[in-house]
């Protein structure tokens, strides 16, 4: 925030890991694995792949991947079994059950079922290899996996969201927060970001200060939870001239945005008509000691990133959303 405060030319801006919308693509050939394991079911593509349907190869566009982490199931023996598998060579993969060598371990999850989701996140020294969720189930009965035998570190992710309307807006407020999951399944009690006393009241009053095109615009959500590190403001809205607009910035806990915001070229603010307007506050709190600016490097690092790893490790986010 203070970088921009006093109309600091930024420059010509670059976006870092630019890639091109062509497919490298891996097929997986499922038609061997369907017969000698009729009862299982694939996980690690967007669907879950059931073998007793007898499916058609699948098609997976692998631009940024090396490996991706696939397992199969059996819901009526328990069997849960994972592999790895390299996308270097060759471009057709065809499944057997010998590619699937490594036990899984269950994550207990059922002490934690008043949440809405979990995610899991597994990642080996270099990439993101698979993300496996669970929604709105029953996850004593839906249990969720890792392979700590062949994948460096898993992460879980716990959602929660709850909805209110008042006045024709629909508030919505939703609080994540990620821990290490260890190799036998278990992880410290999920610590979402408290206070909401405090955040509505935050909120609200960080509303009010739009109201008043001569004065700053101001927020200060310090009190909300010590834990905080970080805090996203976006402004959305439809326009018939401009189209869809989405305006963001990220500061610390407390800051002040100047009253005369100017958007240059990208948006013809004499012909703006705001429709369907969103506001949206983020709260971060990040496994992080240092200040904000070193902060903000570490979140251009690459996930292989020691440092981004423990950034991301014990976690928590709030997201507040207004629509009217």
């Amino acid at each position: 925030m203070d970088d921009i405060s006093s109309d600091l030319a930024l420059g010509t801006v670059t976006f870092k890991g630019y890639q091109s919308c062509s497919c490298n693509a891996v097929n997986f050939d499922f038609s061997e694995l369907a017969v000698t394991n009729p009862g299982y079911t694939v996980t690690g593509f967007s669907n879950n792949v059931i073998l007793a349907n007898n499916p058609s190869p699948l098609t997976l566009c692998t631009n940024s991947l090396q490996e991706k982490l696939l397992f199969i199931k059996n819901e009526n023996t328990g069997d849960v079994r994972g592999g790895l598998f390299s996308f270097t060579d060759p471009k057709n993969i065809v499944l057997t059950d010998t590619d699937f060598p490594t036990a899984g371990v269950a994550v207990d999850t059922a002490q934690h079922a008043q949440t809405n989701e979990y995610v899991i996140i597994s990642a080996s020294t270099s990439e993101l290899l698979s993300r496996e969720q669970s929604r709105y189930a029953r996850f004593s009965d839906t249990p969720l996996y890792i392979f700590p035998d062949i994948v460096e570190q898993s992460y879980i992710t716990s959602y929660l969201e709850q909805t209110s309307s008042q006045a024709g807006i629909s508030v919505t407020i939703a609080s994540f927060a990620t821990n290490t999951i260890d190799d036998t399944g278990t992880y410290n009690t999920l610590s979402h970001i408290q206070g909401y006393y405090e955040l509505a009241a935050a909120f609200a009053e960080f509303g009010n200060s739009f109201n008043d095109a001569s004065q700053s615009v101001t927020y200060d959500f310090g009190d909300t939870d010590q834990r905080i590190n970080e805090v996203t403001v976006a402004l959305r809205w439809q326009d018939q001239f401009n189209g869809s607009v989405s305006w963001a910035i990220r500061g610390k806990t407390q800051a002040n945005i100047a009253a005369d915001l100017s958007f240059g070229n990208y948006l013809n603010e004499n012909t703006a008509q705001l429709s369907n307007p969103s506001l949206s506050v983020t709260l971060a709190a990040h496994q992080f000691n240092g200040d904000f600016a070193t902060l903000q490097r570490l979140r251009t690092e690459p996930l292989s990133s020691n440092e981004v790893r423990d950034l991301l490790a014990q976690s928590a986010f709030l997201n507040i959303t207004a629509n009217q």
